[in-house]
């Protein structure tokens, strides 16, 4: 906004059609931003007058702007330094953007434009003095000294030395930018979440950033000590949760294995009964194979102790020979 302001002073003071060059004393930049040097020039009202070559010089690099160079931005070439642009024209403004700067690029700088008569040439009457400056970073608190505690409150004031300088400013916490914006920080009430590193930059312009403030806040506070109360509440839970599952996973695996062996026991008790069966009649097979042999024996022994007297010697006799003939030959002395 000064810079447009400037520009506009400049026509202003433009009343003649004369060799001159406006370019103001002096300009202040902020670093790792973009300054553009403001910057007017007119010549004589002749038609055979045309302007065919814009030349921007440091005085540290050429002191007089007199002669060939070297210049840091020259229209007859191609090629020059990257971070100056002449963002002018041809006709009457000749308006120089330093883009990115720093330390190296303070200094003074002269415009000088030439035309196309040999004597068709003019250089600004004085330089324009162009310094750099640093953003910085103060604290205010509630209290005057002492460590910071948790329940005060304090503010972070973003200043550049610049004369009429009122940019639009960014705020980092820990090289994070955060919603605030706007020269004043304001800390209400702080705790330990608002401990850390800040810094303030040109909105938008990133490298501009100052130099880091730290803040640590010492104390208890009542949210840190509910975090922690939760946190150790939520560790319940889950170890709660994760034993209930456990316990049902093993819960459901011995029902599945009981269910199986449930499920097993009719064929096992099929095949038991068939071997008991086959078992019952091998064993009433030899039962009566037993009872058979034993009868067979009584008979036998029936024939053998049981006696028979017959009535006449002739009968007795057959009898006797038949007797012996299937009797163990106990009595041969008597035969």
């Amino acid at each position: 906004m000064l810079q447009i302001i400037l520009l506009l002073l400049l026509d202003v003071l433009s009343t003649d059609s004369e060799w001159n060059v406006q370019i103001p004393y002096s300009i202040c930049g902020v670093r790792g931003s973009n300054v553009s040097i403001p910057c007017n020039f007119t010549y004589p009202n002749n038609q055979q007058l045309q302007v065919t070559q814009m030349l921007w010089c440091s005085k540290k690099q050429h002191e007089k702007c007199d002669t060939d160079g070297p210049y840091v931005y020259n229209s007859a070439y191609i090629h020059n330094q990257s971070n100056y642009k002449y963002i002018g024209n041809n006709i009457s403004n000749c308006c120089l953007m330093i883009s990115d700067i720093n330390s190296i690029n303070s200094g003074e700088y002269l415009f000088r434009f030439k035309t196309n008569l040999e004597s068709g040439l003019f250089t600004s009457n004085h330089g324009v003095d162009v310094t750099i400056k640093d953003l910085n970073v103060s604290m205010s608190r509630s209290r005057d000294n002492g460590s910071i505690t948790v329940g005060e409150s304090l503010n972070l004031t973003c200043t550049v030395s610049c004369p009429g300088h009122s940019p639009e400013l960014q705020w980092f916490k820990d090289n994070e930018p955060t919603k605030n914006s706007g020269p004043i920080l304001t800390l209400k009430s702080v705790n330990h979440k608002d401990s850390g590193n800040y810094s303030c930059a040109l909105k938008n312009f990133k490298s501009s950033e100052s130099e880091q403030i730290s803040l640590y806040v010492e104390g208890t506070d009542s949210v840190s000590s509910d975090i922690s109360g939760s946190t150790t509440y939520f560790w319940v839970i889950g170890v709660c949760c994760l034993i209930s599952i456990i316990l049902t996973v093993v819960a459901v695996t011995l029902i599945s294995r009981r269910r199986a062996k449930i499920q097993e026991m009719p064929q096992k008790e099929g095949k038991t009964a068939q071997v008991n069966t086959v078992t019952h009649t091998v064993q009433t097979n030899l039962q009566r194979t037993e009872d058979v042999l034993h009868e067979e024996e009584v008979q036998y022994a029936s024939l053998n102790i049981k006696p028979k007297v017959w009535a006449n010697t002739e009968q007795q006799n057959e009898d006797s020979t038949i007797y012996s003939a299937v009797r163990v030959p106990e009595d041969k002395g008597e035969m």
